[in-house]
């Protein structure tokens, strides 16, 4: 039990302290989500009947890369990807309110709301589990939960924009 409270520690810790300091030493890598390329590359990948995950992998290439030992690098990489994929859902949101009727609208908001509570609460779940049941260091579990985050955000929006684009 010691052992898990102290690695909770360390990722408490490491949060914004962590992500400060590896911006003043500029080492960050920079997510390179185009939200124009990424729907273009969503609609290619359902006209061939392939997931759209594809563009999720390619969007986040640049955070997937970094070496293993400089998480904190990742984590900046994966939480400015998900800030992008956020302001996506927020345009998406907006212009499924002004296609569809007050009710496809709100039906549309209530689906990406729990789109995205089931998703991060699997996120957290990994998150936990890898605290309780691994040897995990604490920066690596902060890595793959901003990740997730990332992924959950960026399914969210594909989701949201399939629904915007059947209310037009």
């Amino acid at each position: 039990m010691d052992r898990i409270r102290r690695k909770r520690a360390v990722m408490a810790g490491f949060g914004a302290f962590g992500v400060l300091a590896l911006l003043c030493a500029g080492a960050a890598a920079h997510a390179k989500v185009d939200l124009a390329e990424a729907r273009t590359c969503i609609a290619d990948s359902i006209a061939a009947t392939v997931s759209p995950a594809v563009c999720i992998d390619a969007a986040h290439a640049a955070c997937h890369t970094v070496a293993p030992e400089n998480a904190a690098t990742a984590i900046v990489c994966f939480r400015e990807a998900r800030a992008v994929w956020d302001g996506g859902i927020t345009d998406a949101l907006a212009r499924l309110r002004a296609s569809a009727d007050d009710t496809r609208a709100a039906v549309g908001a209530v689906e990406l709301k729990y789109d995205l509570i089931g998703s991060l609460t699997q996120c957290d779940r990994l998150e936990e589990l890898a605290i309780v049941g691994s040897d995990t260091p604490p920066e690596t579990i902060l890595r793959d939960k901003s990740g997730c985050e990332a992924a959950a955000a960026a399914f969210a929006y594909i989701r949201l924009n399939l629904r915007a684009q059947a209310a037009e």
